[in-house]
């Protein structure tokens, strides 16, 4: 993005935003074709004792992450929208909430 704020509460990572051109991305060990993307004009990522709880994306919004369900069914889900707000727990999407001009697409491997 062009600009990071990162705001901390007693040494502890609370909210990052990213505004303007926001982009996240995470690698996924060990396999360098599977990228989980995370786009749009504003970015803001939560935590809770320093771990992700959630993201909204604004503007322009769009997802693309690759999960493996607990019998080893693996796929990719592909969302995008006007905003996106996505929910982890365990550190693994948990809800997708898209709003306006909503697309998605889920594939099995």
């Amino acid at each position: 993005g062009d600009t990071l704020i990162a705001h901390l509460l007693d040494g502890k990572l609370q909210k990052i935003e990213v505004i303007r051109h926001a982009v996240g991305i995470n690698y996924i060990k060990s396999d360098s074709v599977k990228v989980n993307r995370l786009t749009g004009r504003y970015l803001d990522l939560f935590f809770t004792n320093n771990t992700l709880d959630s993201t909204h994306v604004f503007e322009n919004a769009t997802t693309v992450y690759y999960y493996t369900e607990k019998d080893d069914q693996q796929g990719r889900n592909e969302t995008s929208g006007d905003t996106l707000r996505i929910y982890f727990e365990k550190n693994r999407v948990s809800r997708i909430f898209a709003k306006g001009g909503v697309k998605g697409s889920y594939f099995t491997f």
